[in-house]
């Protein structure tokens, strides 16, 4: 005897199946914040100055939708190897936590908090973020007007390098 499943059930199996496939986390953004996203095809620049070449980042990892803010960081490890790497949204980037002001990173810091979190460096914000199921976050104009600071988890999930330019 075969038992029938209501319709709500079969549509929330076939949509958790969704998810599984395509990887997607299912997250919601931390209370009073907004999630957004970064479309597919869209460019994103990283600057570094270290020695090693690499063909993908490891996560986290810090990219913006500006090439100056990318530059900024050109000498952050002081190792004289300068180069901007030039990667393309494979992908339509989701999950990531929108930050616009003070009160977003406070509201984070309080969403952190509330798990036993409480985090100042960057690096361990940003692995703490990852390890809750965000993809990132973005920051639209952190470096000001159009200079973007995203934060992604698994970059090689998302992107595709396009070119290296040494500087």
């Amino acid at each position: 005897m075969s038992a029938a499943l209501p319709i709500a059930a079969v549509a929330a199996l076939a949509a958790a199946a969704a998810l599984s496939r395509s990887g997607s986390r299912a997250v919601r953004a931390p209370r009073g914040m907004r999630m957004t996203s970064i479309e597919l095809g869209a460019l994103l620049y990283h600057g570094t100055s270290v020695e090693e070449d690499f063909q993908m980042l490891n996560g986290p990892a810090w990219l913006s939708t500006s090439r100056a803010t990318a530059e900024r960081f050109l000498s952050w490890h002081d190792e004289g190897n300068p180069k901007i790497y030039t990667f393309m949204v494979k992908k339509r980037i989701t999950g990531l936590i929108n930050i616009q002001n003070r009160a977003d990173m406070k509201l984070l810091h309080d969403h952190l908090e509330s798990r036993g979190l409480e985090l100042e460096d960057p690096q361990e914000i940003a692995g703490a973020i990852c390890s809750l199921g965000f993809n990132g976050w973005n920051i639209p104009d952190n470096y000001g007007r159009g200079e973007s600071d995203t934060m992604l988890c698994e970059p090689s999930r998302w992107l595709e390098l396009k070119g290296v330019e040494n500087r």
